[in-house]
């Protein structure tokens, strides 16, 4: 269980999520610090911006709308997601990777522009 009540627990949340095997999450930005440490997430989308993401990295069977949500269901996600853990978290490497990678070559595109 982690609950965050300040933005200066940011040390701490990056830590526990690393050392999780699999996060749940609502928040948009719990899916996505899950994603950076490279840790299998299942969002619970209360806004299409969960889903979005959850596509945009090719994770979308990991996401489930709230009002659709159920125990079983729920436990059927997070037993598939255990059930394939490796899997998991080698595709999360390499799509995050993919992004960081195309985040930073827009980066030093923009440096080189401005400089």
């Amino acid at each position: 269980d982690l609950y965050v009540t300040h933005h200066r627990q940011f040390d701490n949340i990056l830590n526990t999520i690393n050392n999780s095997d699999v996060m749940v999450g609502e928040r948009l930005h719990a899916s996505i610090l899950a994603a950076a440490c490279f840790t299998p997430f299942i969002s619970l989308e209360y806004r299409t911006k969960n889903l979005d993401f959850a596509r945009s990295i090719q994770m979308k069977e990991n996401n489930i709308r709230t009002d659709l949500l159920t125990t079983d269901k729920l436990l059927d996600m997070y037993y598939k997601i255990d059930g394939d853990w490796e899997r998991e978290v080698s595709d999360l490497k390499e799509e995050v990777t993919q992004k960081r990678d195309k985040l930073e070559q827009f980066a030093e595109m923009i440096k080189q522009e401005v400089l």
